[in-house]
């Protein structure tokens, strides 16, 4: 039932021991987040935290009201591989580090209402590395650990640093360095910031000849859970 008095508003988080503080001032309709950390999607890393909420203060005359959860971060896909023509040529290339440089490790929100969650990032800046073990390239696409940012401006680099070895037996390593705030979705606009409740796909092809990158960002897939209230 909706509150004849009052407001509603709910966090979720995973998991039940995560860090954040939360505070709710109802008087103000508001919500609080505090000391919110970087975490990860991959299940073998050590910090798995996500967090998201709801929040709404009017009255509804209606017998359902719709809760939508938003969630509260950015959530970062890098996917890696090779071409065709790079295998055929029988040329191996393994990818050993790619990095996320100049990155905010925490942050504090506030929400009030149904408006967009606001951050402040804040801490030292740090390096965030996806790639757990080396990775051997096909053209098959290879997912890398998945980063959850505190919503932030991208300042630094996207770093990737990869070896190639020809069939003969040569080898030689490169690390390509690109502007996090040069890339561009698929409209052309510009990313400068990683904003709360989106999912940024970096999609970076190697081959014998080039290393290409680009990023593309679309909302967080929405998904409907029917709750049964008895």
């Amino acid at each position: 039932f909706w509150p004849k008095v009052g407001s509603l508003a709910f966090a979720g988080y995973h998991p039940s021991s995560v860090t954040a503080a939360y505070v709710l001032e109802g008087d103000k309709n508001q919500m609080t987040f505090s000391d919110v950390l970087n975490s990860w999607v991959s299940a073998e890393a050590d910090n798995t935290e996500d967090l998201m909420y709801f929040n709404l203060t009017k009255g509804f005359v209606k017998n359902n009201v719709t809760a939508v959860f938003k969630h509260a971060l950015s959530w970062l896909t890098v996917n890696v591989a090779t071409t065709e023509a790079t295998v055929k040529a029988g040329a191996t290339i393994t990818v050993s580090s790619v990095k996320f440089t100049d990155v905010m490790p925490q942050g504090d929100a506030t929400v009030v209402n149904q408006e967009t969650i606001a951050w402040v990032p804040e801490g030292t800046v740090e390096v965030v590395e996806t790639v757990a073990t080396p990775a051997k390239l096909t053209t098959t696409v290879q997912k890398l650990k998945e980063p959850l940012f505190i919503p932030q401006g991208m300042e630094g680099n996207l770093e990737v640093t990869y070896t190639i070895a020809s069939e003969d037996g040569a080898e030689f390593t490169e690390k390509k360095v690109l502007k996090l705030n040069e890339l561009k979705d698929k409209e052309d606009n510009a990313l400068s910031a990683w904003e709360p409740a989106k999912h940024y796909i970096y999609n970076i092809v190697i081959s014998t000849e080039e290393i290409l990158i680009d990023a593309s960002v679309e909302n967080w897939v929405d998904v409907e859970i029917p709750v049964e209230v008895k």
